[in-house]
């Protein structure tokens, strides 16, 4: 994941968790009197080091291998030193308990954001990354929302929203939306650099996950039936999991590219307008995962929609939300955009009432 605000995040972390530890090693080595006891003898035994480096001055490599008083010497050097380390490491975990002082931010991946698997640290990178992405305004889940597991949902709400007889007869598509929600999650997880984690309580593993599934989805239905919150429960589970994803709603989407519009046309652009609205297109373009909710012909434009559309990688899902019907949305935006929108696409419909109405 190469984002380069994150990246500067983590290396003045990183400098700044070396001066702590830096400033810790010297307060011990002179406070310490075991600590003062071991570096002198280690010194001691540099200096008898330089002084059989000395007398076999002028000799090369394979003579001073020869030379058992020094290699002795040499051995013994290396095992003092490391015995000195392991000291000075135990002492200063000590002390950070005992005083509660704190060297690194986060002690999993010490301030790197890489775990020592070479995978992203799933502990402190996910806060960071939601920050980051929430103060460019591409990340904002609906109000009140809860993360919870894809497919952990209380299929209940619908019950109260509808009529006895409603509710039974939509039951099982209900459990089936957030079945395949989790079955899409997982497959992206697979498809990442991060697809070995640890396996998770969803009901399927990574090898599987892409069975059936299309590359897309397009949740529609009436307003308050549960579309924004199925496609937050996607986006925040994947940034748990440490995932690019951004969720952003359509005019937000919309307003950018009218912005880039301006600014292109602009003989004297704001600069600082311009960095944020290039850097919004560039996350765009690595996240793993957008969601755009409530797409409408009223926020977003067909020549917006298209140009976004015509641009999103391969390798990229999209979660559409949207009040329109399929008909709908190709009566809106046309046959050219409809085709795009739902190439490799599953559309998944709720049939309910206003859930809002009856929470």
């Amino acid at each position: 994941m190469k984002l380069n605000y994150l990246q500067n995040i983590y290396q003045a972390r990183s400098n700044q968790a070396e001066v702590r530890k830096s400033g810790l090693e010297e307060y011990l080595y002179a406070h310490n009197d075991e600590l003062k006891k071991r570096r002198s003898q280690l010194l001691d035994l540099r200096n008898s080091l330089l002084q059989a480096m000395h007398k076999t001055a002028g000799l090369d490599d394979k003579d001073l291998s020869a030379d058992q008083e020094y290699q002795r010497i040499k051995e013994a050097y290396a095992l003092k030193e490391a015995e000195l380390q392991a000291f000075l490491q135990a002492e200063m975990l000590n002390y950070c308990q005992k005083h509660n002082y704190r060297i690194y931010y986060c002690a999993y991946c010490q301030d790197t954001g890489v775990l020592a698997n070479k995978q992203a640290c799933k502990y402190c990178l996910p806060a960071q990354l939601a920050a980051y992405l929430q103060e460019l305004g591409l990340y904002r889940l609906p109000l009140n929302f809860k993360a919870q597991q894809p497919d952990q949902t209380d299929i209940s709400i619908y019950a109260r929203a509808n009529s006895p007889a409603d509710f039974q007869a939509e039951i099982a598509n209900y459990r089936t939306n957030y079945k395949y929600a989790a079955k899409f999650a997982q497959a992206i997880l697979a498809e990442t650099a991060n697809s070995s984690i640890s396996p998770s309580p969803l009901a399927l593993s990574s090898s599987s996950s892409k069975h059936n599934l299309k590359h897309n989805i397009i949740l529609y239905g009436v307003a308050g039936s549960g579309k924004s919150y199925y496609a937050a429960k996607i986006a925040s589970y994947l940034m748990q999991e440490a995932i690019l994803a951004l969720y952003l709603d359509s005019e937000k989407l919309g307003d950018l590219y009218v912005k880039r519009d301006l600014l292109a046309a602009s003989f004297n652009p704001d600069s600082r307008q311009k960095d944020y609205n290039n850097t919004c297109f560039a996350v765009m373009q690595q996240a793993d995962l957008i969601v755009i909710d409530d797409l409408s012909i009223n926020t977003v434009s067909p020549k917006h929609l298209l140009s976004f559309l015509n641009n999103v990688p391969q390798r990229q899902h999209l979660i559409v939300t949207t009040n329109y019907s399929p008909n709908e949305l190709q009566e809106a935006y046309g046959e050219r955009i409809f085709s795009r929108l739902f190439q490799d696409t599953e559309p998944v419909s709720f049939k309910t009432n206003d859930l809002r109405l009856f929470h």
